[in-house]
């Protein structure tokens, strides 16, 4: 072996032992000294940024009818015709009650009367005219009295149409207070007719919610003491903020298609806002 190959293998053996020293060395110095580690802490970071919030509200509402009138006669008179039944739906155009129009009837069949005889005498002026056989001035007569005679029944028809009583919309008849017989005034206040499908869910949001209050938001609400809850959707708001209580007044409709929720109820109406810009 030569002196090189020699050396070369001594520096390898050295090398080596050296370290296995260090490798000793430092497994002795990871020992615990006097029952404290010196293991390096685990720490749980958390980032914090900027995001939109979400907010639920909670407001009082009123529950109102979707339409509700007081029907009530247009002219005065005897009441002999009255189909008023407590509780009962009834239809848009469907004859409630009627006052006596006898007189008004009668004058009407007259007028029609007087008007088959106007026409027909329109008629034969106007063949006479045609021959020359009569002036202009007498058949325009003829023709002015046909047509004042025709305006007469739209007069007497329009009253007796005011002897009527008639549903303006499909609802549901309240309280009668008033019999048949009875000789009422334009007054007096026959029922209450009310359109309880669907229903108007009416609160306030304070100023500051105002400009997150769109058409078609989902609102949940409760009525009464009953803790069922119940989905509306805003379809209108007024047109600008209450001065003197600083609030928004908001409406929603609500389908009452079986009629469990009655109009005039206290409600709790919850709005849940999101994407709300932090504070």
């Amino acid at each position: 072996m030569s002196t090189y190959k020699y050396l070369t293998l001594c520096s390898f053996v050295v090398i080596a032992a050296i370290s296995v020293s260090c490798s000793k060395g430092e497994k002795k110095d990871s020992k615990p000294q006097g029952g404290r580690g010196g293991a390096g802490m685990f720490v749980d970071a958390i980032i914090v940024k900027e995001e939109p919030i979400q907010r639920t509200l909670q407001v009082p509402a009123s529950i109102l009818p979707n339409e509700q009138v007081e029907l009530k006669a247009e002219s005065s008179g005897k009441l002999i015709e009255m189909n008023l039944t407590e509780g009962s739906y009834v239809k848009k155009g469907e004859l409630l009650a009627r006052i006596n129009d006898s007189e008004l009837r009668a004058l009407l069949q007259k007028k029609q009367y007087d008007e088959k005889l106007a026409a027909d005498d329109e008629i034969r002026k106007k063949r006479l005219i045609e021959i020359n056989a009569i002036s202009i001035q007498d058949y325009e007569a003829a023709q002015n009295k046909l047509d004042g005679i025709r305006a007469e029944i739209q007069q007497t028809k329009a009253q007796i149409a005011k002897a009527e009583v008639r549903a303006p919309f499909d609802g549901r008849i309240g309280l009668r207070y008033v019999s048949m017989g009875a000789y009422i005034s334009t007054n007096t206040t026959l029922a209450t007719l009310v359109q309880d499908n669907p229903l108007k869910i009416e609160f306030s949001v304070p100023e500051r919610y105002s400009a997150y209050i769109k058409n078609g938001l989902e609102v949940a609400f409760t009525a009464g003491d009953s803790p069922t809850k119940y989905q509306a959707f805003i379809y209108a708001s007024e047109s600008a903020i209450d001065p003197n209580t600083r609030s928004l007044k908001v409406r929603a409709k609500y389908p009452n298609v079986n009629g469990k929720i009655l109009p005039g109820s206290f409600a709790k109406v919850n709005i849940l806002f999101q994407n709300l810009p932090t504070a």
